[in-house]
């Protein structure tokens, strides 16, 4: 007594259909909401076009503007035909162009080729044929993207500023972009970043890291939080940004002293604090006639400074510094010709670079990614052997280069190479040995690690 449920039937595809006869022929075009697969045939005087899904297209009133073409059209009951009675022998040309279907009826005197589409439903498939290839490759794009090994960012952190090392695995063009609070980087190739380093430890002017972008580009934006000085540059096929602060207020040092220039009296200077002035005492000898001292002052010491009794007034101190010590022999000055031979040596975890000069000569440090570079302006040689040999495997490799300027001066240049993770900080400083010899100076460059 129950009857089996009817399977549900397909959904017809809407559509509708329009009929032209300028040209000399007559143009039949249907027009649906998707692409349905069809087949134009002629049977006799019938026109039979087969769809491989039902449709919904009224033709019932499609004879009124084409008469001399169509005598009658109907659709069929179950949606997959459309049939039209012709009014006359025609010749039938069809073409498909995405959700049209366009069916030309040619009189039979009709020579040559049959028409061709529209212009504008040319270049609507062009158009279509370009943003389909351009799916196609953003597809394979990112799939190559996805399959990639991520490229790291490296973070070095320095007092004064901030460095991202961008790890490219080949040369890639890159454009920076530097706006009011922002950098932007563009890279040309698609790139998949690791920016966990980079975020894990951001500094105070910048306030996020982050990426993204279409897939024939990847692009970097920093978001700075204050005024930031950004630099950036190449080093083989890395790039580098270096990233600083910018002060804008003065610090507190700068700003001078409300008594700057001003000179307390003598009398309050040495005097003890929490103690009142005292007017000097009377001598044993009476009024007017100065008291002896007790004991002999000791002899200067030339560590010390000069003695400065308690009652001096400032301008007796300093014409006392003005005079030269009296010292008792002078060593023997060292050979300004003589070569520096570089020290190692090590303090816990500091290790310290010694090089020792006659005279001390001008003299910078600074580093390079995973390299640190010392230039000395004098012309006397400098042995680094020593740095390759050293036990505590800190310096990977030494070299050294000399270079002359346009003036004839000389400018030595050492590099170092530390093993990675071990150095993170730098600094230079001139250290004289005043004991050993007045005239030696040793520069001295500290690895803190």
């Amino acid at each position: 007594m129950l009857a089996p449920p009817r399977p549900a039937a397909a959904q017809a595809v809407r559509g509708e259909a329009s009929v032209s006869t300028t040209g000399g022929y007559g143009r039949l075009v249907i027009r649906l909401t998707s692409e349905v697969d069809s087949n134009v045939r002629l049977s006799g005087n019938v026109l039979v076009i087969q769809f491989k899904h039902p449709i919904d297209v009224p033709v019932d009133r499609i004879t009124a503007g084409a008469t001399d073409y169509i005598g009658a059209a109907r659709r069929d009951p179950d949606g997959r035909a459309l049939r039209f009675a012709l009014a006359r022998k025609v010749k039938v040309s069809s073409m498909t162009a995405g959700e049209r279907l366009f069916v030309d009826l040619m009189p039979e005197s009709w020579t040559g080729e049959p028409p061709g589409l529209p212009r504008e439903v040319v270049e609507e498939l062009a158009q279509r044929a370009r943003d389909a290839e351009r799916l196609a490759r953003q597809k394979i794009e990112l799939e190559r993207q996805r399959n990639m090994p991520p490229v790291r960012v490296r973070v070095a952190s320095q007092p004064t500023f901030t460095r991202y090392i961008f790890e490219l695995p080949e040369l890639t063009a890159v454009t920076a972009e530097r706006g009011k609070d922002m950098l932007k980087l563009s890279f040309s190739n698609s790139l998949r970043f690791d920016l966990a380093e980079a975020k894990l430890a951001l500094p105070k002017m910048v306030q996020a890291i982050d990426n993204g972008g279409p897939a024939e580009t990847t692009v970097v934006r920093f978001s700075f939080s204050q005024q930031a000085d950004v630099r950036t540059f190449r080093e083989d096929s890395n790039f580098v940004v270096d990233v600083s602060p910018v002060d804008v207020a003065p610090s507190q040092a700068s700003k001078p002293s409300p008594l700057a220039g001003k000179t307390a009296p003598p009398a309050l200077a040495e005097k003890p604090e929490g103690q009142a002035a005292m007017p000097p005492a009377p001598s044993a000898g009476g009024p007017g006639v100065a008291a002896k001292p007790e004991a002999a002052a000791a002899p200067p010491d030339p560590d010390k400074g000069p003695a400065v009794a308690p009652g001096q007034p400032p301008a007796a101190v300093a014409a006392q510094d003005a005079q030269p010590a009296a010292t008792p022999e002078r060593a023997p000055r060292r050979d300004p010709t003589r070569p520096a031979i570089a020290e190692l040596r090590r303090h816990r975890d500091n290790l310290h670079l010694f090089f020792p000069f006659a005279a001390p000569p001008p003299a910078a440090v600074f580093q390079r990614a995973d390299t640190l570079w010392l230039v000395f302006d004098s012309a006397v040689d400098i042995d680094v052997g020593v740095l390759a040999s050293d036990p505590s495997r800190t310096i990977r490799s030494a070299s050294a280069k000399r270079d002359g300027d346009a003036a004839g001066r000389s400018r030595s240049a050492r590099r170092f190479k530390p093993r990675p993770g071990r150095l993170r900080s730098s600094a230079i400083s001139r250290v004289t040995n005043a004991r050993a010899s007045p005239s030696r100076s040793r520069t001295r460059a500290s690895r803190t690690g």
